[in-house]
């Protein structure tokens, strides 16, 4: 049977990693490396993750961290405070890790796409390029997507300079976060009008708006400031994970995604099953399949 998911935690500086696999839930394999900290004693935990995209056709999503924790400290997220950046060839350990599984599991994969969504901002990252690099290098011919909540640090803004005229997708965040002030969305604007105008396929921003049922999410006002010409929406129903937060009614979900449509956006609008939602909110072990509704207005 192919894999719906398959997760992996490692360590920082992987060292003869010894690996124990254990099926958690039906199709869904989980593997965890074991290995010494290179931090002190402190073991750090760092994941990875390898998704099926269109099933029997070889396109699978590396999923990566390029971080050890992360510096937004989003309201949603389970990622703990930051602790320390990845270096290129240990995120490029993280794909040599994934493909090992792979072929383990009878995984051919023919389509690889990359995303730096698992850990930490790349962003965050001071050798973010170093890592692109290396990536390409290790995955020939892979689509890159980076995301980012964009904190406004000037090591983001530096690294943003970096990767105009890269042929990588940018997804942002809009998201509530604490403690941490994002960009505003005149740079977010401008930084979209440069990153378009230089991209090899003149891509656009996708701007990701993960939802409870208590999010603040106006059309009109995104309109105003990021408009369609440069950007597409998604809409990413929250994950319940313990923080006492309710996911979005699908209703208002799709109620969200007609609005954006009308004022010209792309949408991408994300829904779980019930039977996926209950899941989550029990705590148990099951993939997320994104719905994707339509990628067309």
């Amino acid at each position: 049977m192919e894999k719906i998911q398959t997760t992996f935690k490692h360590f920082h500086r992987l060292s003869e990693p010894a690996i124990k696999s254990a099926n958690a839930a039906g199709d869904i394999t989980v593997t965890e490396h074991l290995a010494t900290g290179k931090l002190g004693s402190v073991v750090q935990p760092v994941t990875c993750t390898l998704y099926p995209r269109n099933r029997g056709t070889g396109e699978y999503l590396f999923e990566l961290s390029p971080q050890l924790g992360c510096v937004a400290k989003c309201n949603f997220c389970g990622c703990g405070p930051l602790r320390g950046n990845l270096s290129p060839e240990e995120v490029v350990e993280e794909i040599q890790i994934l493909k090992f599984d792979a072929i383990e599991n009878g995984i051919e994969i023919k389509n690889p796409k990359v995303s730096f969504a698992d850990g930490g901002e790349l962003l965050m990252n001071p050798q973010c390029a170093e890592i692109l690099d290396a990536v390409c290098a290790e995955a020939p011919g892979a689509d890159i997507k980076i995301s980012s909540v964009m904190p406004d640090f000037p090591v983001i803004r530096r690294n943003l300079k970096k990767i105009i005229g890269r042929d990588v997708a940018m997804q942002i965040s809009v998201v509530q976060t604490a403690g941490v002030r994002q960009f505003p969305f005149e740079d977010i604007r401008k930084f979209a009008e440069e990153y378009t105008l230089n991209h090899p396929r003149n891509r656009k921003i996708t701007l990701t708006f993960t939802l409870t049922n208590d999010t603040v999410c106006l059309p009109s006002e995104i309109n105003s400031a990021l408009p369609p010409d440069l950007f597409i929406i998604r809409l990413h129903p929250y994950r319940p994970n313990g923080r006492n937060l309710q996911t979005i009614d699908p209703v208002k979900n799709r109620s969200l995604a007609e609005e954006f449509r009308s004022l010209g956006y792309k949408v991408i609008l994300e829904e779980y099953d019930q039977f996926e939602l209950a899941q989550l909110i029990t705590g148990g072990t099951l993939s997320i399949r994104n719905k994707v509704e339509s990628l067309l207005k």
